[in-house]
Protein backbone atom coordinates (compact mmCIF):
# COMPACT_ATOMS: atom_id res chain seq x y z
CA UNK A 1 0.00 0.00 0.00
CA UNK A 2 1.52 3.82 -0.89
CA UNK A 3 1.54 5.94 1.68
CA UNK A 4 -1.42 8.03 2.54
CA UNK A 5 -1.74 11.63 2.19
CA UNK A 6 -3.55 14.73 2.98
CA UNK A 7 -3.25 18.71 3.08
CA UNK A 8 -1.76 20.39 5.51
CA UNK A 9 -2.91 23.65 6.08
CA UNK A 10 -2.44 26.74 8.71
CA UNK A 11 -2.64 30.08 9.17
CA UNK A 12 0.48 32.48 10.47
CA UNK A 13 0.06 35.44 12.68
CA UNK A 14 1.67 38.00 14.21
CA UNK A 15 1.03 36.85 18.31
CA UNK A 16 0.82 40.46 20.07
CA UNK A 17 -1.79 41.69 17.12
CA UNK A 18 -3.31 38.73 16.16
CA UNK A 19 -2.68 40.20 12.41
CA UNK A 20 -2.20 37.72 9.21
CA UNK A 21 0.91 37.71 8.14
CA UNK A 22 0.94 37.58 4.48
CA UNK A 23 3.58 36.65 1.91
CA UNK A 24 5.63 34.49 4.81
CA UNK A 25 7.55 31.23 3.66
CA UNK A 26 6.32 28.32 5.28
CA UNK A 27 8.45 25.21 4.68
CA UNK A 28 8.15 21.07 5.73
CA UNK A 29 11.69 19.88 6.15
CA UNK A 30 13.06 16.57 6.49
CA UNK A 31 13.56 16.61 10.30
CA UNK A 32 17.37 14.25 9.50
CA UNK A 33 18.86 16.64 6.85
CA UNK A 34 17.04 20.10 6.95
CA UNK A 35 16.16 19.38 2.86
CA UNK A 36 12.90 21.21 2.18
CA UNK A 37 10.08 18.46 0.99
CA UNK A 38 7.41 20.96 0.40
CA UNK A 39 7.38 24.95 0.12
CA UNK A 40 4.40 27.78 0.24
CA UNK A 41 4.16 31.30 0.96
CA UNK A 42 1.23 32.78 3.17
CA UNK A 43 -1.39 34.65 1.57
CA UNK A 44 -2.36 37.87 1.85
CA UNK A 45 -4.79 36.48 4.59
CA UNK A 46 -1.74 34.90 6.43
CA UNK A 47 -3.05 31.31 5.29
CA UNK A 48 -1.09 28.71 3.80
CA UNK A 49 -1.40 24.65 2.70
CA UNK A 50 0.52 22.19 1.04
CA UNK A 51 -1.23 19.82 -0.69
CA UNK A 52 -0.77 16.04 -0.83
CA UNK A 53 1.44 15.55 2.04
CA UNK A 54 2.47 12.36 2.97
CA UNK A 55 1.06 11.71 6.02
CA UNK A 56 2.59 9.24 9.78
CA UNK A 57 6.12 10.61 9.39
CA UNK A 58 7.63 13.46 10.99
CA UNK A 59 8.55 16.96 9.59
CA UNK A 60 9.98 20.67 10.65
CA UNK A 61 7.63 23.49 10.16
CA UNK A 62 9.75 26.08 9.40
CA UNK A 63 8.49 29.75 8.86
CA UNK A 64 9.79 33.10 8.22
CA UNK A 65 8.93 36.55 7.59
CA UNK A 66 10.85 39.76 7.59
CA UNK A 67 10.93 41.21 11.23
CA UNK A 68 9.80 37.70 12.60
CA UNK A 69 11.38 35.83 14.71
CA UNK A 70 11.62 32.21 12.54
CA UNK A 71 9.82 29.70 14.06
CA UNK A 72 10.81 26.14 14.02
CA UNK A 73 8.66 22.99 15.29
CA UNK A 74 8.40 19.22 15.01
CA UNK A 75 5.63 18.39 13.82
CA UNK A 76 3.62 14.56 12.49
CA UNK A 77 0.72 15.16 10.76
CA UNK A 78 -1.22 11.47 11.22
CA UNK A 79 -3.99 10.40 8.51
CA UNK A 80 -7.27 10.90 9.99
CA UNK A 81 -9.83 9.36 7.12
CA UNK A 82 -12.50 11.47 9.75
CA UNK A 83 -10.54 14.54 8.94
CA UNK A 84 -10.75 15.34 5.22
CA UNK A 85 -8.88 16.57 3.46
CA UNK A 86 -6.85 19.20 5.68
CA UNK A 87 -4.38 18.87 9.36
CA UNK A 88 -4.44 22.11 10.46
CA UNK A 89 -1.22 23.95 11.48
CA UNK A 90 -1.69 27.30 12.74
CA UNK A 91 1.71 29.36 14.16
CA UNK A 92 1.71 32.64 16.00
CA UNK A 93 5.09 34.81 14.92
CA UNK A 94 7.27 37.46 17.46
CA UNK A 95 8.34 40.27 16.12
CA UNK A 96 12.25 41.54 16.21
CA UNK A 97 12.81 44.60 18.16
CA UNK A 98 13.83 46.55 14.29
CA UNK A 99 10.48 45.14 13.21
CA UNK A 100 9.02 48.66 12.38
CA UNK A 101 12.55 49.78 10.56
CA UNK A 102 10.66 46.52 7.80
CA UNK A 103 7.41 47.66 7.35
CA UNK A 104 6.90 48.81 4.16
CA UNK A 105 5.31 52.12 3.69
CA UNK A 106 4.11 51.45 -0.17
CA UNK A 107 4.32 47.93 -1.88
CA UNK A 108 3.54 45.71 -5.03
CA UNK A 109 0.15 43.83 -5.02
CA UNK A 110 0.18 40.67 -7.16
CA UNK A 111 -3.11 39.76 -8.76
CA UNK A 112 -3.54 36.51 -10.86
CA UNK A 113 -5.82 35.95 -13.66
CA UNK A 114 -6.84 32.39 -13.96
CA UNK A 115 -9.20 30.47 -17.31
CA UNK A 116 -12.06 28.35 -16.60
CA UNK A 117 -9.62 26.02 -16.23
CA UNK A 118 -7.58 27.60 -13.58
CA UNK A 119 -4.65 28.11 -15.84
CA UNK A 120 -2.61 30.87 -14.81
CA UNK A 121 -3.49 33.58 -18.10
CA UNK A 122 -1.93 36.55 -16.50
CA UNK A 123 -0.12 38.09 -13.17
CA UNK A 124 -0.91 41.89 -12.42
CA UNK A 125 1.38 44.17 -10.47
CA UNK A 126 -0.70 47.33 -8.77
CA UNK A 127 1.04 49.73 -6.74
CA UNK A 128 -0.92 50.39 -3.31
CA UNK A 129 -0.72 52.61 -0.01
CA UNK A 130 0.70 50.69 3.20
CA UNK A 131 -0.45 48.17 4.32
Amino acid sequence: AGAREQWVTGHVFIRSTMQAMPFASVWLLDPQTGEPEYAAFTSVDGWYDFGNVEMDRAYLLKVTAPGCETVTKKIKPRYDANVQPNITCNIALERTPDAGMLMPTQTERMYVSYSMDMSCTAVHMRSCASL
